[in-house]
């Protein structure tokens, strides 16, 4: 088999770039999407009507669900878990919840580290109007999660906004000796599909049925389902792959 294209922001692509040397694959890492921290902080509120106006809340929250590593690590070093002690934390993958347990809280983690996976869990379905809850994340992304918190259920919900995606182009790479590419969001999707059409034409990994659905629509032709976007689960899909090459 060639070589993986890693295309997730960094520190994230030269983690599973590793991973991936060590099962033996060759890898390039190029990321489409650079992570810049938003100083100082948007704080939304969120309403049913989907408008976000600034907000200062005054209440500490219900609910507390972190939505990436990057926003996890913001919201610790801005120095808000004071505000989370007794809260119910969430938290979509292993590694915002490793974090934060070693501040000594208490995280449950979905069993499908995706929006729907969030949705599925107990905590969140119980939640009315009564309750609030924050959001730790980025500039835009995940908005089926705020919609149905705020739409269905009505309860009050703040956004932190932490950090914002920049696009980048893709570095010069042998397109020829690619046979598979890792996409892990919406954004490096798109680059993809621009900067490199005929990359529609290759097994792309994607860590969720929600991307998988905008990868096809988008033209790509072998969209490859991970379970979650952890190496792990990426070698799961891309270890097959590669027998078949080995066949072929």
């Amino acid at each position: 088999m060639g070589k993986i294209l890693i295309t997730r922001s960094e520190p994230g692509a030269s983690a599973l770039g590793q991973f991936l040397q060590q099962h033996g694959f060759e890898v390039i890492c190029a990321p489409l999407v650079k992570i810049v921290d938003v100083v100082p902080a948007n704080i939304l509120q969120l309403n049913a009507e989907a408008t976000a106006l600034p907000a200062a809340p005054a209440a500490d929250p219900d609910v507390v669900i972190f939505l990436s590593a990057h926003a996890t690590r913001r919201f610790v070093e801005q120095g808000w878990l004071h505000r989370i002690k007794a809260s119910s934390c969430l938290a979509v993958g292993a590694a915002s919840a490793e974090l934060l347990r070693e501040h000594g809280l208490v995280v449950e983690v979905p069993e499908q580290n995706t929006t729907e996976g969030l949705l599925e869990m107990g905590v969140l379905k119980q939640l009315t109007r009564q309750h609030s809850v924050w959001l730790i994340a980025g500039v835009g992304g995940r908005a089926t999660l705020a919609q149905t918190l705020t739409r269905q259920q009505r309860c009050g919900v703040v956004k932190f906004e932490l950090y914002r995606r920049l696009s980048l182009d893709l570095p010069a790479v042998d397109v020829d000796a690619v046979s598979a590419v890792v996409v892990s969001s919406a954004g490096s999707l798109e680059m993809l599909a621009q900067q490199w059409p005929a990359s529609k034409q290759l097994p792309v990994v994607v860590p969720s049925a929600r991307l998988a659905a905008i990868a096809s629509t988008s033209g790509f032709q072998q969209v490859q389902v991970a379970h979650n976007a952890s190496a792990q689960a990426t070698l799961d899909i891309l270890q097959p792959l590669k027998a078949v090459k080995r066949l072929q």
